[in-house]
């Protein structure tokens, strides 16, 4: 569970540290249930980066909503997930 992660204590994540970004995002998708993210660009670079712990959080039944750009490839989306597009103007 979250309270249960060494988080870092001053709150910083610094690229190549111990507390790096990646580990925030790894250790936070690797013991939740439900993530909601809201980005203007989003790249399947993301999910490469933190395979892990999307693996871990997909497996354990995890459930996403994503706010991003419009462009999405098919391929990213894994054929048991829905996807529903909203487009804003």
């Amino acid at each position: 569970m979250l309270y249960e992660v060494d988080w870092a204590e001053d709150g910083t994540y610094v690229p190549g540290e111990e507390f790096s970004p990646e580990r925030f995002f790894n250790d936070g998708l690797m013991n939740s249930t439900e993530f909601d993210l809201k980005l203007g660009y989003f790249s399947s670079a993301a999910i490469s980066v933190l395979a892990e712990g999307f693996a871990t959080f997909i497996s354990q039944g995890g459930s996403m909503r994503l706010i991003i750009n419009h462009i999405v490839s098919k391929t990213l989306i894994p054929q048991h997930f829905s996807l529903t597009i909203f487009i804003s103007s």
